[in-house]
């Protein structure tokens, strides 16, 4: 069994509390959700119980990207990395400070960014492509907009799916029935850009 009393004096408490203490965290629970690690896991490191391991150090090395490792694990040179510039350093600062749910909300926008680009690129080439059809081309600024709808609708359970059992959707739906919705609405944009004959025969019906 490790020796809590010879283990508590391994320099890694000190060494966190100190950083923690810099990114000014005001609490211990802060900082270790903040970072993704597991109460326990983090505690059983803080008190001595436990080296922190590769999965603490990829955490931190995630959630902190200008930690110094090595200052980390042998007390030697600079805590932090100089690999942010002062641009982005204030924008890494300004995400620490917002509440968790706009955290998710930006980073839910932030991960679907590059996909709804490709996903308009994809509708409008289809359109194009399509130009024959005249209900496609009369009716193509609607198809656009039923795009954008439905990846807003998207964006929303997503973030629902992410904050769990903070989500009001996920309160009154349940988290299945949330996921689901958010499977069904993902295959509607592809039948969408893919200008599915079924689909849009449904589609025109509604409209026209």
């Amino acid at each position: 069994m490790t020796d809590l009393k010879e283990d508590h004096k391994h320099p890694f408490n000190s060494r966190l509390e100190e950083f923690r203490n810099h990114l000014n965290f005001k609490s211990k629970r802060a900082f270790y959700e903040y970072a993704q690690i597991d109460s326990s896991q983090f505690f059983r490191v803080t008190n001595g119980f436990a080296k922190p391991g590769f999965n603490f150090f990829e955490k931190l090395t995630i959630a902190f990207p200008d930690l110094n490792l090595s200052w980390f694990l042998t007390g030697e040179g600079e805590m932090n990395l100089d690999r942010l510039n002062s641009c982005e350093k204030s924008i890494l600062e300004n995400y620490r400070k917002l509440p968790e749910d706009e955290k998710i909300q930006l980073e839910v926008k932030t991960s679907l960014f590059g996909q709804e680009v490709s996903e308009r690129k994809q509708l409008s080439q289809n359109i194009i492509k399509n130009e024959v059809v005249e209900s496609i081309t009369r009716f193509q600024g609607e198809l656009k907009d039923k795009l954008e709808l439905l990846q807003r609708l998207r964006a929303k359970f997503l973030q629902g799916l992410k904050e769990e059992e903070k989500s009001l959707a996920v309160a009154m739906y349940g988290f299945d029935e949330v996921k689901k919705q958010y499977q069904e609405i993902e295959s509607e944009i592809q039948k969408l850009i893919s200008l599915d004959s079924d689909y849009i025969k449904d589609f025109f019906a509604n409209i026209i």
